[in-house]
């Protein structure tokens, strides 16, 4: 999946990274001081980019893999959608 950033390397070196809060460490674990290294290594590029991306291409291959979740996906936003017109 193509990542939704088209800013560029130049962009990430110029935005400072905030470390994990203490609470997102404590619950993340080695998670999270992996996710703070990757954000490092990767352009100092904020987390919330790396998580968004993540989540999505996590997302997308389940709703792929499993036709049930993805029916059971659509209807909850169908259903969504429809209370917040509403």
């Amino acid at each position: 999946m193509k990542s939704g950033n088209s800013k560029g390397a130049a962009w990430h070196s110029a935005q400072s990274v905030r470390p994990c809060s203490t609470s997102v460490a404590k619950r993340g674990g080695a998670l999270a001081s992996d996710l703070q290294d990757f954000c490092a290594a990767h352009y100092n590029c904020p987390a919330v980019e790396v998580i968004r991306e993540a989540v999505r291409q996590f997302i997308d291959a389940r709703l792929e893999a499993e036709p049930e979740m993805c029916r059971r996906f659509e209807k909850a936003r169908k259903d969504r959608l429809k209370t917040r017109q509403a």
